[in-house]
């Protein structure tokens, strides 16, 4: 019998895709809180070290993502998702 790929196909993309933008926006916040630091307060200061902090959680926030997703891709692949179907 013929096993359903489009379905894998299509939940794989979506996972990729959510991986990628979620990254996306995470590096771009990241980059705008830094510009913000170096516009607002060019010279040191308690409010500069708050905002790296924060640019660097940000940073910090895409190892997740990215674990997350490969866990997902992998439940994909052991076709998790079609046994759960059956229930």
């Amino acid at each position: 019998m013929q096993r359903d790929t489009d379905g894998r196909g299509r939940s794989r993309r979506q996972t990729l895709i959510s991986a990628v933008l979620s990254s996306l926006w995470e590096v771009l916040s990241g980059v705008l809180i830094l510009w913000l630091r170096g516009r607002l307060f060019p010279h040191g200061g308690t409010w500069s070290i708050v905002l790296l902090v924060l640019a660097l959680l940000d940073f910090f926030i895409i190892i997740p993502i990215l674990v997350t997703a490969r866990q997902r891709l992998n439940e994909i692949a052991g076709g998790e998702e079609d046994e759960a179907r059956h229930y």
